[in-house]
């Protein structure tokens, strides 16, 4: 919250006292033009007006989130979807309480809750999403400040790649194979669907693709020797640079038997892309089942690495077939893999 502060007027040379209501900036004439009498009357004003700082009256998490999105006329609905999500799990790990009763405390409780089970890109964007929050009541007058701005620069340690056996994966298949838990729906656990799933794990782990490059790949970008992840202006990969997969022999039986529709993988009609939500709580209640916890497709794409690095293949390599934007990145997560001279490299199979 900014504070109320003496400002000298160029047009009457006069000094005015600043101050905010609602975030909004107002003004009040001293009708004096000596410093140290403009100095006086504001010292007086700020007596009578408890510092220049009215807070409004206590209000509990959840009721001011309801006015933030009041106040979000410029964020869309899938933003303020991500804000919700985040609010609620903040309130089940902290609790509903008022906002001037939050603190340091409870922010690195939250953060601590997350780190285990959230991507570092997801702990960043949580973090963001709840500063700006906090930020929006201090400026609005909820709170007198917002405590969450000296953490707001606190370094989060990147956490290990994390890599799925062969025998680790070998389950998670068999998992979609033997899976029947009732609250899936029946026409989603088909023998059809099943086989999607598969494909779409196994095809996964044997290119190192990311997920949305995943989804959007197209039987036009695939020839027989390389997938040509397209970057374009309208449509840019994470680097913006467009780059070709090798493509190891086990994918050609998943290629030939998906090249039919407008995506490789597409959902119930041929012409529609996967719906990424619905995947990823496929794939967490297969990980259930296979004694897998917190999967998720980033496993899929850091065991790719693992194997490149497994099978002698330099580093520089692994980092064009991941597409990483500087083989400094590759050397970050994966240097520590490499145990052996460079043999070429042969085709990894699970």
């Amino acid at each position: 919250m900014k504070k109320p502060c003496l400002y000298k007027r160029s047009d009457t040379g006069n000094y005015s006292i600043v101050y905010y209501v609602d975030g909004k900036q107002k003004g009040l004439s001293t009708g004096v033009s000596n410093k140290d009498a403009a100095k006086t009357i504001f010292n007086k004003w700020l007596e009578q007006n408890a510092g220049g700082i009215i807070i409004k009256s206590p209000v509990l998490l959840s009721e001011f989130y309801k006015i933030f999105v009041a106040l979000s006329t410029k964020r869309n609905e899938g933003t303020l979807a991500n804000y919700s999500g985040m609010v609620k799990h903040f309130i089940s790990v902290c609790g509903d309480r008022m906002l001037k009763d939050y603190n340091l405390i409870d922010f690195d409780k939250y953060i601590t809750s997350l780190i285990p089970v959230k991507s570092l890109y997801t702990v960043k964007a949580y973090r963001g999403c709840l500063y700006s929050i906090f930020e929006t009541a201090e400026m609005y007058d909820y709170i007198p400040h917002n405590p969450l701005r000296r953490a707001v620069n606190i370094s989060l340690i990147e956490p290990d790649t994390k890599c799925l056996s062969k025998e680790e994966f070998n389950r998670l298949i068999r998992a979609v194979d033997t899976y029947t838990n009732r609250d899936m729906n029946k026409m989603f656990m088909n023998p059809q669907c099943k086989l999607l799933y598969k494909d779409l794990f196994t095809f996964a782990i044997l290119s190192g693709l990311r997920q949305a490059e995943l989804f959007k790949l197209k039987p036009e970008h695939i020839d027989s020797q390389f997938i040509k992840v397209l970057s374009t202006p309208s449509d840019p990969t994470k680097t913006g640079r467009t780059r070709y997969v090798e493509i190891n022999p086990l994918l050609h039986p998943i290629i030939d038997r998906r090249s039919q529709g407008t995506y490789i993988f597409t959902g119930n009609k041929s012409h529609s892309m996967l719906n990424s939500r619905y995947i990823l709580m496929v794939l967490k209640k297969f990980g259930d089942v296979a004694g897998i916890p917190y999967i998720n497709f980033k496993m899929f794409r850091s065991t790719f690495g693992k194997f490149l690095i497994d099978d002698g293949v330099p580093i520089l390599f692994v980092s064009q077939q991941l597409g990483h934007k500087s083989v400094v990145t590759t050397q970050k997560f994966y240097a520590k893999y490499i145990t052996s001279e460079y043999k070429g490299w042969n085709k990894t199979a699970l």
